[in-house]
This record gives structure tokens, sequence and C-alpha cells, in this order.
């Protein structure tokens, strides 16, 4: 009697766990994808695009249909703006004082443009910054969310160190709708070239 309890014991467990390795093998082959990460920096070809005009510093491109450009103020060289007003793009310019290598673009970097945007958006939260390394000039993109006129915004900035320059592309857009416009943004920010590299 106790070797049969043995054994049926010793049954019961091996057709338990026959039925949990089926069950993880099935639950691993019957898993949904996750959806893919919207490239941050991209050119694209399912909308027409066309330079900005006036830009003697640099090229950038924009929407060639329902954008409009606008001449910059102070340290913004231009703002592209979505028709609707759904969505603004602003490039700034300012001086480094000093050239940067990029071998000095690493998170110390990111860490002083987080500070800068802190100071002048003391409303601003939710930051967060990547380095975008596959390129000639390391690119350091953050995004944070900010408040405008009683409504949410999410911001993306594009920092492009360039020389003795610091180029910022700073888009915006509500953030219910951002997601609408992250492949313009991402084109956007691909799009831009500095004189010097040409």
């Amino acid at each position: 009697m106790p070797r049969f309890g043995l054994c049926f014991r010793t049954c019961l467990m091996a057709v338990l766990t026959s039925v949990a390795v089926a069950a993880c093998a099935t639950t691993q082959t019957t898993r949904t994808p996750l959806p893919p990460v919207p490239a941050i920096y991209e050119r694209t070809t399912t909308v027409a695009f066309q330079r900005v005009p006036g830009l003697d510093c640099c090229s950038l491109e924009f929407p060639a249909a329902g954008w409009t450009t606008t001449p910059g103020q102070d340290l913004a060289l231009v703002t592209l703006q979505h028709n609707q007003g759904q969505a603004h793009v602003t490039l700034e310019e300012t001086e480094l004082g000093v050239s940067l290598d990029p071998t000095e673009i690493t998170t110390v970097f990111s860490n002083i443009e987080m500070d800068i945007i802190r100071e002048r958006h003391p409303e601003a939260s939710e930051f967060d910054s990547t380095i975008i390394t596959d390129t000639t000039i390391p690119i350091v993109v953050t995004h944070y969310r900010q408040t405008d006129a009683g409504a949410r915004e999410k911001v993306r900035q594009y920092s492009f160190p360039r020389g003795k320059k610091l180029y910022r592309l700073i888009c915006t857009a509500a953030e219910s709708t951002f997601l609408r416009y992250e492949q313009i943004f991402a084109h956007i920010a691909a799009s831009f070239q500095a004189e010097t590299e040409t």
C-alpha cells in the first residue's frame, strides 16, 4: 500500500510537471508581440517635406502641407507650426563658448540640458533623456511634460552640439496628440544639418 501511494504520488507529480511545462510553452508561443517603438530620429517618406527658407546657419525640413514657418526671436531662429495649432517646433541657437568633442556628449551633458530646462520651465516634470550615438556627433534627446494654459503638453527636445554652438530643436504637442506627430518630429530632427557639416 505505501508503495502504491509512492508510485501514485510520483506519477501525479510527473503529470503536473508536464502540464505546467506545456502551459508555459503555450503561453510563450501565443504571446502578443509588443508594438514597435516609434523612431525618435528617422526620415520618413509618408509625408512630403520641404526646406525651411531663410536659415543661414543650417538646413531643416518641415511638412510641405499644413504647416507654416515664423521667424524666431531672441534664441529662436524659426518656429514651425501646424496650421491648426496642434503642434509646433522651435529651433534655437546658443553659444557654448567651447567646442565639445563628441566623447564629451555624455550623461553629464544631458543632465545639464535637463537642468537648463528646469530653470526655464519650473513646472516641467517627468524628465527622461537618451543619447543617440549612431551619428557622427551624438545627439541628446530629452522628453518632459509641461502645462500650457491649463493643458498638458509633451515635449521632445533634440540637442545638437556643433562646434561652439548648440542647436536645440524643441518639439511640442498636446499630450493626447503627441503620438500623431512623432513621425514628423523624428523627420524634422533627422533633416537638421549645420552649415559647418555641409
